[in-house]
């Protein structure tokens, strides 16, 4: 399980920018089809998930495992945007 902690420090007369934070997530929309592990040369019937993710770095999103776990089409999509992107996972 990953865990993401955001640490913002905000004074009495300072409010957090949300537009700004909001540039920093995506949307992922994952196509999975995972194994039968009583028989595995079958194949469970592909099924389409969603979850959140967030921008790090110029080309990297951290996303919680269980979200891409079995992916075979992911694709994500920034907030406010209607353009989809295929991703593919790194570790």
């Amino acid at each position: 399980m990953l865990v993401l902690s955001f640490f913002c420090q905000i004074t009495a007369n300072e409010t957090p920018d949300f537009e700004q934070i909001r540039k920093g997530v995506v949307q992922i929309r994952v196509y999975s089809q995972g194994i039968d592990s009583y028989s595995p040369w079958l194949s469970e019937p592909p099924k389409g998930s969603t979850g959140t993710g967030f921008l790090i770095g110029d080309k990297n999103i951290l996303t919680n495992a269980h979200v891409v776990s079995n992916g075979k089409f992911i694709q994500v999509q920034r907030h406010n945007q209607t353009e989809w992107f295929e991703v593919e996972v790194k570790f």
